[in-house]
């Protein structure tokens, strides 16, 4: 009983410090985009109209991956359980 309380608060640890990490990530983010906008705007434009294509980019890259890294960690685990 002890080790599913512990493995818990380990699941629960994991989130937080990922949420923190978007957090601080996001937080980055928009002040990185005020300070550029302050000091060349041009620039921060540009990158304004940019970052929209990469995020998209990216989250259809990682849709395409999903399940190619699914079925990998699936063949994986029959295999370490024949060997067990």
């Amino acid at each position: 009983m002890l080790t599913t309380i512990t493995d818990g608060n380990r699941v629960n640890q994991g989130i937080a410090e990922k949420l923190y990490t978007l957090a601080q990530g996001f937080s980055l983010l928009i002040s990185a985009y005020a300070v550029a906008l302050s000091v060349q705007w041009k620039l921060a434009l540009i990158v304004m109209t940019i970052m929209p294509a990469t995020f998209a980019i990216y989250g259809a890259a990682i849709a395409y991956d999903i399940p190619i890294e699914s079925r990998i960690v699936c063949s994986i685990g029959l295999l370490a359980n024949m060997i067990i």
